[in-house]
């Protein structure tokens, strides 16, 4: 009986490690320092399955994804550069933001500065966004910028805040939109192929299940011994 517990437990850390599921969908910036307006159907179409070079998403895919939604990241690479000393950096601007009826953002309110925007550089812990309340898409606008001092490709995120996850399903075959913008100054360069989109969910765990077992098991055990 112990040997069965002992694998049910390995059973149960094996699932865990399995119960994340990425959709990931790609775009192109068409220049630099100009708002350009991206949309995303929330269904099978544009998504890819782990990484945006994946297999293609299915319908039911985008709505597990949807039905337990723990990041929205918009994300694009950007290299900095320096000239004599001084460092030109790049960065990702964002501005309009509609994720189907669900939630939107056109940050010209005040209160958009504590709205929960983060930025994500590189490796480095998420911080805050920084926050424009005017000069974006028609209204204000958050940025990350890369603060590294390092001339190497940088990946930069823009995450939403917990207003736009948990349970989406009732997006499903709505669209998520907004409005992009790129910006690198001299030497700094930006890939202007390298926006995407990335959606992660903790799916289902079939691990629930397989802790009901162990449960089960524990306690027959427990019973056995007392007769």
């Amino acid at each position: 009986m112990k040997a069965i517990v002992v694998g049910m437990f390995a059973l149960l850390l094996s699932m865990s490690a399995r119960a994340e599921l990425v959709l990931a969908a790609k775009f192109d910036f068409d220049a630099l320092d100009a708002w350009e307006r991206k949309t995303f159907d929330l269904a099978a179409g544009p998504w890819r399955l782990g990484d945006a070079s994946g297999p293609l998403a299915t319908q039911g895919d985008v709505l597990s994804v949807l039905s337990g939604l723990e990041s929205v990241a918009i994300s694009a690479t950007c290299s900095n550069g320096n000239d004599g000393g001084f460092t030109a950096f790049c960065g990702l601007d964002l501005s309009r933001v509609r994720f189907a009826t669900l939630a939107s953002d056109n940050f010209a309110d005040p209160d958009a500065t504590s709205a929960g925007w983060r930025q994500q550089i590189g490796a480095k812990p998420p911080l805050d966004a920084d926050w424009n309340a005017a000069g974006g898409d028609e209204g204000g606008y958050v940025t990350a910028t890369n603060t590294l001092d390092t001339d190497a490709p940088t990946q930069l995120g823009l995450l939403a805040p917990s207003r736009y996850l948990g349970d989406a399903s009732a997006g499903l075959g709505g669209q998520l939109v907004f409005s992009s913008r790129a910006f690198a100054g001299a030497p700094a360069s930006f890939d202007l192929a390298s926006g995407v989109v990335i959606l992660t969910s903790a799916i289902p765990e079939p691990s629930h299940f397989a802790l009901l077992a162990l449960g089960g098991l524990v306690l027959a055990a427990r019973r056995r011994r007392q007769h």
